[in-house]
């Protein structure tokens, strides 16, 4: 059989790839010395920090929703959401199509400082750009099942982006897997929910020569709603004591996928709750 060849090692392809790279840097270094130029003009002039959040699955907004609201309580900052669809994910080619579905996000989201990023209609997207971003966050970072306009490394060239997860991590390899390299790579600003996640990603950036991305750890903004009812009364408990804490366990809801490990946790959570 054939070897397979790494054109790029072939000496003139290697020249090349070599320059466009170079290239590729150049044009990256211009973007963001545009970018710092503005954030410094702006300061002088006292002007405020332009802030768009790209949503589109209500499911995960409690994930950003107090960074949200704390930015629309700070007049250093315009806030405004862009709402979009997702792609739709077909058996045959995954997300390599132009299909576009709805999770809601028109009804979810709505106000005057709402705008809906496309048109079902005529299959128009809103151009970013013309909102004069600072700053841009996505939901999530799975750039794959967002349109070209809107992927990361688009964004990025007019606009720094930060990134706040949207579920909470305590297994090393998940919590990578679900941070992909093709997104990270563009982000600016990255807030982290603890030390130890820290540590991973440390570890994950140097793997894969990430020294663009700062790295800040502020908790777990979801956490924030539990001050709304943590003291709050229930009849369906069978404690009442403000002291005794509630735990409500959601394990994986399905079985088809042979990855839900419920039969093997359900006796051993339950007898460990009944005896704290």
């Amino acid at each position: 059989g054939y070897r397979a060849m790494n054109f790029k090692s072939l000496p003139g392809i290697r020249n090349i790839y070599s320059k466009l790279s170079q290239y590729e840097n150049e044009l990256t270094n211009l973007y963001h010395e545009n970018i710092n130029l503005r954030f410094k003009l702006k300061k002088l002039n006292n002007e405020k920090i332009n802030v768009v959040f790209v949503c589109w699955r209500p499911s995960v907004w409690n994930s950003l929703k107090t960074v949200y609201e704390a930015m629309m309580k700070d007049n250093s900052f315009n806030v405004k959401i862009v709402i979009i669809p997702n792609k739709k994910e077909i058996s045959s080619k995954s997300f390599d199509s132009n299909q576009y579905i709805s999770e809601g996000a028109e009804d979810f989201w709505k106000g005057d400082n709402v705008i809906n990023g496309y048109n079902f209609e005529t299959n128009e997207w809103v151009d970013l750009k013309s909102l004069k971003p600072d700053y841009v966050c996505f939901q999530q970072p799975y750039n794959v099942q967002r349109s070209e306009y809107y992927k990361s490394w688009n964004v990025w060239k007019y606009a720094k982006l930060f990134y706040v997860e949207y579920g909470y991590n305590t297994v090393k390899d998940l919590a990578i897997e679900c941070l992909p390299e093709d997104f990270i790579k563009n982000v600016s600003l990255l807030f982290l929910q603890n030390e130890t996640e820290k540590e991973w990603y440390n570890e994950y950036f140097s793997n894969i020569n990430n020294s663009f991305t700062q790295k800040i750890v502020t908790g777990f903004p979801r956490f924030d709603l539990l001050e709304d009812f943590k003291n709050s009364k229930s009849s369906c408990w069978k404690h009442s004591k403000s002291e005794c804490f509630r735990i409500i366990w959601t394990p994986r809801w399905c079985l088809n996928e042979n990855n839900s490990f419920f039969f093997e946790f359900k006796d051993k959570v339950i007898e460990y709750f009944n005896n704290n």
